[in-house]
């Protein structure tokens, strides 16, 4: 008579930990680049927004030769506001306070959430 012998087939604990550890492995490597880029991307969004207002405010002083300074709420309000539509946080990041001037040509902004001041040329 033949018998049949029954396997069990799984998976033993060493090749179940075996795995997770690669996978500890490999999140370990990924989260911290990707945090990089992120944090990037944010910075970068912020340069195009200081930009943006760096050009709205040469549009003002090409408009009105002799101010010598302009603030973010100048550009944004009035009956044809040199910024069309008010720029979007991206980084819980302030516009509001920004004045810029014609002298020195730079804008800057400190982020309190990317921890580090932005600054553009214009």
């Amino acid at each position: 008579m033949i018998t049949k012998t029954k396997k069990n087939r799984a998976f033993t604990l060493v090749e179940i930990m075996v795995v997770v550890v690669i996978i500890g492995l490999l999140a370990s490597i990924a989260i911290p680049a990707f945090n990089k880029v992120r944090g990037s991307a944010r910075e970068r969004a912020i340069q195009g927004n200081l930009r943006s207002i760096a050009n709205a405010a040469q549009s003002y002083f090409i408009d009105n030769p002799n101010a010598t300074s302009v603030s973010y709420s100048q550009l944004t309000s009035g009956t044809q506001p040199y910024l069309a539509t008010t720029i979007t946080p991206v980084a819980d990041e302030t516009y509001t306070g920004i004045s810029i001037s014609s002298t020195s040509n730079t804008l800057s902004l400190t982020s309190t959430t990317l921890g580090k001041t932005i600054t553009v040329n214009y």
